[in-house]
C-alpha cells in the first residue's frame, strides 16, 4: 500500500464519530483524492465505524495510533502529537460552553455535583459522495447533489431533486455535547441527542428506511402505503405513523419508548408490539421485554437535560464521555455505587457546580491526565 493505513483507520473513526477537525478532514480528504486503494480502504472502515457507538469509537481510536506513528509524520501534518492531542481534548474543550448537574443522593440533603463543558466539534452531514458539510457553520440553503439542502437554527431540512426516487445515503452526526433536529423528505421529523448519527437517502422508494445509531427522538410522517423502517444493528423498527424515542447507546441494547402510534420491534426469532407509554428493552440474545416509563425522564434529553432518580453514579457519569468531551473514573467501588436521584445541565458553569458538589456532599474529585476523577 502507498498510504499508511493506520492513519486512514484513526481519521476515520473521528470522522464517523464528529470529533475531527477540520484541519485533519482535509488532510484526509487530500490523501483519499490521490489514492484510489486509500479511498477503498477509507470506504470499509468508514462501513464499520458507523455500526459503532460513538462512545466505543471514541475509546477504539484511542488505541489504534501506534506510537511510531508519531516520528513519522512530519511536525507541521495533521497528525503530530496526535495521541497528546487526543488524551487533552477533554481538558481544551472545557473553555467551550458549559453545563451542570444536579445529584441528590436518595433520601439524603440535596447537593449539587458538578460539570463539565460542551466540546466545539460541529454537526456534520457526509454525502453519498464522501464529501462533508460542516453544518454548524454553513447555514441558509446549500445545493448539493441530489438535494437542496436548508439549514437553519439547528434544523436541517432537505427538497430532493425533482423526479429522484430513492439513493444512496447521507450521513448526519451530531457530535458529544450537541443536539440537532433532522427533517425528512417525507415530513417525519428526528431529534438527535448527542453522539449520535442517522443515515437516510435523500429520496424514499417505496419503503422509508433509515438507520440510527446513538439516541434519537421519532415523530413519523402517516404514509399508510409506504412503512417506516429503521435499523438498529441487528434489530429493527416498522411503523406506520408515531411518535417514540429509540436508545442504542449501550452495545448489544435496544431500548424504545413509545409516546404514541404503534411500533413493532423485531429481533432475531422475536417480534414485540410496543403500546403507548411502554418502553420496550431488547438485550442481544434475550427475550424483549416491557415496563411502563416516565416521559419527564426519559425525554428530558431534548431539553438538554438528563434527569435520573435513584441510580448509581456510575451509571450517571456513563453520559458524561458522548455529552460533554470527558472521561470519568470512579476511585473505588464504594464511591461508583452511591445513589442519587436528580438532574444533569449541559448548560451552566463548569467550576461553580464543581464547586457546589464538593461543598454539598460527601465525594470528592481531582483531575488527572485530562480524566475526572472522583474519590
Amino acid at each position: 500500500m502507498k498510504f499508511d493505513p493506520v492513519i486512514i483507520d484513526q481519521l476515520t473513526s473521528q470522522q464517523v464519530a464528529g470529533i475531527i477537525s477540520r484541519e485533519e478532514e482535509d488532510y484526509l480528504n487530500e490523501l483519499l483524492s490521490r489514492d484510489s486503494e486509500a479511498l477503498e480502504y477509507w470506504k470499509s472502515k468508514r462501513q464499520y465505524y458507523e455500526t459503532m457507538n460513538a462512545p466505543d469509537i471514541h475509546r477504539h481510536s484511542m488505541k489504534i495510533l501506534p506510537d511510531k506513528c508519531l516520528g513519522t509524520h512530519r511536525k507541521n501534518t495533521p497528525y503530530h502529537n496526535l495521541r497528546r492531542t487526543l488524551s487533552i481534548a477533554a481538558i481544551g474543550l472545557l473553555a467551550i460552553g458549559t453545563l451542570t448537574y444536579l445529584l441528590v443522593p436518595s433520601a439524603r440533603t440535596k447537593p449539587e455535583i458538578a460539570a463539565v463543558n460542551t466540546p466545539a466539534n460541529g454537526i456534520r452531514l457526509t454525502l453519498p459522495g464522501g464529501s462533508t458539510i460542516d453544518l454548524s457553520t454553513t447555514q441558509g440553503q446549500v445545493a448539493v447533489a441530489g438535494a437542496t439542502l436548508q439549514n437553519a437554527n439547528k434544523v436541517l431540512r432537505y427538497t430532493p431533486e425533482e423526479g429522484k426516487t430513492t439513493g444512496a445515503l447521507a450521513t448526519l452526526t451530531v457530535p458529544i455535547g450537541k443536539d440537532y433536529q433532522l427533517q425528512l423528505a417525507d415530513g417525519s421529523v428526528i431529534w438527535l441527542n448527542s453522539a449520535t448519527t442517522v443515515q437516510f437517502p435523500f429520496a424514499f422508494g417505496d419503503n422509508r428506511e433509515i438507520t440510527i445509531n446513538g439516541e434519537a427522538y421519532v415523530k413519523v410522517a402517516a404514509h399508510a402505503d409506504k412503512p417506516f423502517l429503521i435499523n438498529l444493528g441487528n434489530t429493527r423498527i416498522q411503523v406506520l405513523g408515531t411518535e417514540f424515542n429509540v436508545n442504542t447507546y449501550d452495545s448489544g441494547l435496544v431500548k424504545i419508548a413509545l409516546v404514541a402510534g404503534s411500533v413493532k420491534l423485531q429481533a432475531p426469532e422475536q417480534s414485540r408490539v410496543i403500546r403507548p407509554g411502554y418502553e420496550a428493552v431488547y438485550a442481544e440474545g434475550a427475550t424483549i421485554k416491557t415496563h411502563p416509563f416516565d416521559e419527564d425522564y426519559t425525554l428530558a434529553w431534548r431539553k438538554g437535560i438528563f434527569k435520573f432518580q435513584d441510580i448509581s453514579l456510575d451509571e450517571i457519569c456513563r453520559v458524561l464521555p458522548r455529552w460533554f468531551g470527558i472521561d470519568v473514573v470512579m476511585d473505588s467501588r464504594q464511591t461508583a455505587g452511591k445513589r442519587f436521584s436528580g438532574e444533569l445541565d449541559r448548560n451552566k458553569s463548569l467550576e461553580k457546580q464543581l464547586e457546589l458538589f464538593k461543598n454539598a456532599t460527601e465525594l470528592d474529585y481531582y483531575f488527572k491526565d485530562g480524566v475526572l476523577h472522583f474519590r
